[in-house]
């Protein structure tokens, strides 16, 4: 197990900000993350607001705000929060034609987790959808700065080239996954999830139920996709898609991908839409799930491993 395996972007936020807060790197982390979280919930909200009534709007922002795994938003020290911040900008700022700039943004993602790739195939499917290219009908013509979507994939071939310089292996991120410890090289088992209940039955209950419900949660994530397609458009099923099935292939067990679900913000739009038309059971199930957000906030802060 290696360091390598953790992206550069968020330990040189927390560097820096460790360094004028006097509690350090340890009150650093905890403030990179409140303060993204903080942020992502602000960008998410506007997102929503140009494309659903005020009601849908709340709910949707509710939804992630519940979430059970949404803790990693209110300070955990893991970049999850950085990442989705910086993913909501990127389309935001595409979605006020300046693909450019989101390029650029993007590349500070794509620098931050082992999955920003799905941002850059979020952007490129985005951009494309907004000129047209996926309606039968010919749409707006490409313009030169609509590439500069592409710019997003530079922050993913900086920290590759880096490991090249240092360590002669680009892809030493994806060596280390595999040693033992993590034990997810890629390869079929991992992607076919063939360990998967043999892991089951080593851990303790807190924890296989935390996978079991990470694994519905990836399902009913795949489930929503046509209701994005329906609401958004292509462009943004394509990436909530790509945001799902990515960390999902190189997960052997469904670990982690809880979090790893928290940038596919369409698919909590499309739930805050089906709130608002279902009332009867939109208050419960935010209930539900922010007892089970409270649930694995405890257990992970004593120590289980269920994300």
């Amino acid at each position: 197990m290696s360091s390598v395996a953790f992206f550069p972007v968020y330990p040189l936020a927390v560097r820096v900000v460790g360094a004028v807060v006097p509690g350090g790197v340890s009150l650093g982390a905890i403030v990179v993350t409140v303060a993204c979280g903080a942020a992502s919930f602000v960008l998410f909200h506007r997102w929503c607001r140009a494309r659903l009534n005020p009601a849908s709007s709340r709910a949707a922002l509710i939804a992630l705000a519940v979430y059970p795994f949404s803790w990693f938003l209110y300070g955990a020290a893991y970049s999850d929060a950085l990442y989705l911040v910086l993913v909501l900008a990127a389309f935001l700022l595409l979605e006020s034609d300046r693909p450019v700039v989101a390029g650029l943004v993007g590349a500070i993602a794509t620098a931050a987790r082992p999955t920003g790739v799905t941002l850059v195939i979020g952007l490129v499917a985005v951009a494309a959808d907004r000129r047209g290219l996926f309606r039968r009908s010919p749409g707006r013509r490409f313009a030169r700065r609509d590439f500069g979507v592409l710019l997003s994939i530079g922050g993913l071939l900086a920290w590759c080239a880096w490991l090249g310089v240092r360590f002669g292996n680009p892809l030493a991120f994806v060596e280390t996954e595999g040693a033992p410890g993590w034990n997810q090289p890629p390869g079929p088992h991992t992607w076919l999830k063939l360990g998967f209940f043999h892991q089951l039955s080593r851990l303790p209950p807190p924890e296989v139920i935390a996978i079991v419900l990470q694994a519905c949660l990836f399902v009913g994530c795949l489930c929503l996709i046509p209701a994005v397609v329906r609401r958004f458009g292509p462009g943004y099923a394509i990436y909530a898609a790509a945001a799902a099935l990515v960390p999902a292939i190189s997960s052997g067990d469904f670990l982690g991908l809880g979090r790893y679900l928290l940038p596919a913000f369409p698919v909590f739009a499309v739930v805050g839409v089906a709130a608002t038309a279902r009332r009867r059971w939109g208050v419960p199930a935010a209930g539900a799930s922010g007892c089970l957000l409270v649930a694995g906030t405890a257990l992970f802060a004593s120590g289980y491993l269920v994300s």
